[in-house]
Parts: C-alpha cells; sequence; structure tokens
C-alpha cells in the first residue's frame, strides 16, 4: 500500500437485521510523514453488492500522491 508495509483484516458480518456483508480495515505508514492512515470498506454480501475482488483492486491501486499524478489510479 503506496509501496508501504501494512496490516488488513476482512470479516464477515452477520448482523441481526438487515443483509451479511464485509468489512475491511487496512493500516498503514505514510511515507511522508510516517502517521498512520486508515481505509475501511464495507460492502453487503448481495448479487447487488461489488465483488470482494474491488476491495483487493482498490488496495493495489493505492499510490502516494506524487506517483498516482502518473498513473489514472487515486492517491493517498
Amino acid at each position: 500500500m503506496a509501496g508501504e508495509d501494512g496490516y488488513l483484516v476482512r470479516w464477515k458480518v452477520e448482523p441481526a437485521d438487515g443483509p451479511d456483508g464485509y468489512v475491511q480495515s487496512l493500516v498503514f505508514p505514510s511515507p511522508d510523514t510516517g502517521k498512520l492512515i486508515g481505509v475501511r470498506f464495507g460492502f453487503d454480501d448481495t448479487a447487488e453488492a461489488p465483488d470482494l475482488s474491488v476491495m483487493d483492486e482498490i488496495v493495489r491501486g493505492i499510490r502516494t500522491a506524487d506517483t498516482a499524478a502518473d498513473t489514472d489510479q487515486g492517491a493517498v
């Protein structure tokens, strides 16, 4: 993530009401400041929801702001 090691946790949520889903937390140090950056996701587990692979695609696309300008990906 942005060239840094970090921590990723994904788990299934089964609420009493509403659809099941998946949540993910991603934390890594900023390459510039060393401060921690947190990214959270929440996807329903329904036919209309994005596939879980979209979470992985987003994580792979995380770049520092100076390198993101050279791509069509988002920046952190």
